[in-house]
């Protein structure tokens, strides 16, 4: 297995913004990016997720230049409304969608978790519905 040394900082040649600058803070190293050559076993399934994140990573370099060119022309208040509306509609088709048996599993999931809670909060308010009678119908000096 083929191992690259990873050097330099996560802040080369950018002034200091931040509040740690000054107070011997050193930047982090960057990540290390997995590289297909890098791995002994090439897996059918390491493939598509390259390639998906290679077409992603277009797709969002795709995205930024199209908003540059249309951030010049869209300077009114309606076409900057539109270029939003635009870059949203992008952004959802990046969405993945869980399939229906991923689906049915979170609803199941969150239902029976609500209906947990509900039982919770429904057994402390009895409890403390009881003690509030108790307490009237105990020290009830009307008698």
């Amino acid at each position: 297995m083929k191992h690259t040394e990873v050097k330099g900082s996560g802040s080369i040649g950018r002034a200091a913004v931040s509040k740690t600058a000054g107070c011997r803070f050193e930047s982090c190293l960057p990540c290390k990016r997995l590289h297909i050559c890098d791995v002994e076993e090439v897996t059918p399934a390491l493939t598509e997720r390259r390639e998906m994140s290679e077409e992603l990573e277009q797709a969002s370099e795709d995205l930024v230049e199209k908003s540059n060119v249309n951030k010049a022309a869209a300077r009114g208040p309606i076409g900057r409304i539109i270029l939003f509306i635009q870059q949203v509609i992008a952004e959802l088709r990046k969405v993945n969608k869980p399939t229906f048996n991923e689906l049915r599993n979170y609803t199941g999931v969150v239902l029976g978790f609500v209906t947990v809670v509900m039982f919770i909060i429904f057994g402390f308010d009895f409890i403390f519905g009881q003690g509030v009678i108790w307490l009237y119908t105990a020290f009830d000096t009307t008698n």
